[in-house]
């Protein structure tokens, strides 16, 4: 887990941007204080285990074999992982892509030795910060301290288990699982508290990581368990694993980039053209089967009025109020998105103009004075499928035609396109 931006307490969370220099002095005392005692711990422990070495020849072997393979998965994926910082860096704790090596490195390792691996690789990605010039020293001895402290955690915990790759039983199995979840329980609690405490966000969910990569993280893990035992029995075979890694880290990446270029940035409601594709597959559909379907057309009321009054931050704060609404007020196989500027368009199907209309008349009375200083309300108009209405546009024209005249008729208000 990798925290987002920096740990800059004048700005807002969603301005912080991953190359902004700063220094930790600038950090609230109780954020400096927790971060220092961590890494103090962190140090303290580390060096202890550390200063117990031994002569295991195999160990050194591994854990030279375990940097190597790290340092080339690096330098072949660097370019997908600057990507992949690019596009995490306004968010809460993100993934890393050094889990599968560390917690292989837990498995196959001795304590003393996992905790090298942890430092060397770490040390390899300071050079690469530098490089690039992507983060300030502290930041990435921060992220680093936090995953020594969950290495070290971890492999305490399996060894102490009696875990073992050998011989694999039902002991090294529930070793390893148990490994996993205080690899990514430390890491990721540790982590949120330092943000919290240097940030104070209004809610720690603005802090945690998305589900996908909560899934993606899981991936990595049974992937290290795949390269732990591999590097145990078949050492040649390892490098495949990486393979499939960097397949993954990549599929993932264009996953993200298809989510972003889908998703309006101010609602997190479908764009247009996203939108348009799935209300036209729907609508398809709806007419191979003779099901009915309906649009819902919305229009923010004296929208630009409320921007020159209040200022654009809180129209942005309407907008991104609206779009929730909508999001928790319809069905999960209903189509919403941003039609452009103040209008929002929804799209029903298996509803008919009736449904639609009490759908509407429903939103218009969520949406009204719930948007904090600025009280918004909409214009709604409802078309519904007809025969000899068979494509996407022409509902959103007759539901467009509606609309307007709910605006006539006083705004705020719903008006179906059949109704005179």
């Amino acid at each position: 887990m990798i925290p987002a931006g920096q740990f800059t307490p004048r700005e807002p969370l969603r301005t912080l941007r991953f190359g902004t220099r700063w220094v930790i002095w600038t950090l609230r005392p109780a954020g400096i204080a927790f971060l220092l005692a961590v890494e103090a711990v962190t140090l303290l422990a580390s060096v202890v285990v550390v200063g117990h070495t031994s002569g295991d020849l195999a160990a050194w072997a591994r854990l030279g074999l375990l940097v190597v393979l790290s340092v080339i998965y690096a330098e072949v994926t660097d370019r997908v992982e600057r990507m992949w910082v690019w596009l995490h860096t306004e968010r809460g704790a993100w993934i890393g892509q050094s889990s599968i090596l560390l917690f292989a490195g837990v498995l196959l390792l001795p304590t003393w030795a996992a905790l090298v691996q942890c430092l060397l690789m770490y040390a390899h990605i300071g050079i690469r910060n530098k490089r690039y010039s992507t983060a300030p020293a502290h930041r990435w001895v921060w992220t680093g301290t936090t995953v020594l402290l969950a290495t070290l955690a971890s492999s305490y915990t399996f060894h102490a288990l009696g875990g073992g790759l050998e011989h694999v039983d039902v002991v090294d199995l529930l070793a390893m699982v148990v490994g996993a979840l205080i690899y990514s329980g430390v890491n990721l609690t540790v982590l949120l508290v330092g943000m919290y405490l240097a940030l104070r966000p209004p809610t720690v969910r603005e802090l945690l990581p998305a589900r996908s990569e909560v899934s993606y993280e899981s991936a990595k893990l049974l992937l290290a368990v795949v390269a732990a035992a591999l590097l145990e029995h078949t050492p040649l075979l390892a490098p495949v694993v990486l393979l499939f890694a960097a397949l993954l880290h990549r599929s993932t990446l264009v996953g993200e980039l298809r989510a972003m270029a889908s998703t309006d940035a101010k609602t997190g409601l479908l764009t247009y053209r996203a939108w348009s594709e799935q209300a036209n597959g729907s609508l398809t559909r709806c007419q191979d089967a003779g099901r009915p379907a309906a649009l819902v057309l919305l229009d923010l009321d004296h929208f630009k009025q409320l921007n020159d009054t209040y200022g654009h931050a809180e129209g942005d704060r309407a907008l991104a109020a609206i779009g929730a609404i909508l999001a928790e007020e319809v069905r999960a196989q209903d189509c919403v998105g941003r039609y452009g500027g103040e209008e929002f368009v929804i799209f029903l199907p298996g509803v008919g103009e009736e449904r639609a209309v009490e759908i509407a008349h429903r939103l218009r009375d969520r949406i009204a004075g719930t948007t904090g200083g600025a009280a918004v309300t909409g214009s709604f108009g409802v078309a519904a499928l007809a025969p000899e209405l068979g494509t996407l546009e022409q509902l959103i024209d007759d539901a467009d035609t509606a609309m307007y005249r709910a605006k006539d008729r006083g705004r705020n208000t719903v008006c179906a396109a059949s109704a005179a």
